[in-house]
């Protein structure tokens, strides 16, 4: 009996270790279950968040390579406009063949109406052969960009050049008869102070220097074809 006993305790102590691993093992697969199914779905989910944040990535990116393709458009663009701009300042106006439109020449003669298209300054200074009559500013206006030398220029009536000084006072000087304008400055006693901008002013419109200048002797610089970044002759607006 004492055998039985002994055995069937033996056997319940196996049945309840069994059971007790067999539980332990379900816990523990349960706990791996629920770390498998945890982290796959914390995974997943922690996966999806960075398939979210990927998306999220992509967006910006996207968006940003929209940007960039934007950016480079509106850079191209600009690029495109500053072009145009630049062609539009040196443009079709100053695409013109080399023709005296006044069809009149220079005959001779020392006068205000004297070398058209000349530098100024070559004669008009002091210890120069026109040393009596000093010139600060002095230039012609022409009516199209690439006009010889001595070939008269505009003949209108009422246009000006408009000198502003490095003061901001403004001098109006008169173009003549052949397109000529100058300002006596007394020997550089009454010299306009440095540096000035210009404009040729007509009929209500303008036309303007964009930088400063330092020197105002304007034909030797916006000669025929032009020299110095002058596209040519000054021209009315």
């Amino acid at each position: 009996m004492k055998t039985i006993y002994l055995a069937f305790f033996a056997s319940a102590l196996v049945w309840g270790c069994a059971q007790g691993s067999s539980s332990s093992d379900t816990t523990g697969g349960g706990g791996n279950g629920a770390g498998t199914g945890g982290s796959p779905v914390v995974g997943a989910g922690g996966r999806e968040a960075l398939t979210t944040s990927s998306s999220v990535g992509a967006g910006p990116g996207t968006t940003s390579a929209t940007t960039g393709g934007g950016t480079t458009s509106t850079t191209g663009g600009a690029s495109t406009t500053s072009s145009s701009t630049s062609g539009g300042a040196g443009g079709s106006e100053y695409n013109t063949p080399v023709t005296c439109t006044s069809n009149v020449m220079y005959a001779g003669g020392n006068n205000a109406n004297m070398r058209p298209g000349e530098a100024c300054k070559s004669c008009h200074v002091l210890l120069g052969q026109a040393t009596g009559k000093t010139f600060d500013i002095g230039g012609t206006v022409y009516p199209t960009a690439h006009e010889p030398n001595d070939c008269d220029g505009t003949g209108v009536t009422g246009a000006t050049v408009v000198i502003t000084d490095g003061m901001g006072a403004d001098h109006v000087l008169p173009v003549n008869g052949v397109g000529n304008f100058y300002h006596q400055d007394l020997f550089g006693f009454a010299a306009f102070p440095l540096p000035y901008h210009a404009k040729v002013v007509f009929n209500g419109q303008e036309r303007k220097m964009i930088a400063p200048q330092m020197t105002g002797d304007c034909n030797s610089c916006h000669t025929e074809g032009g020299t110095q970044s002058a596209p040519g002759r000054i021209m009315l607006p």
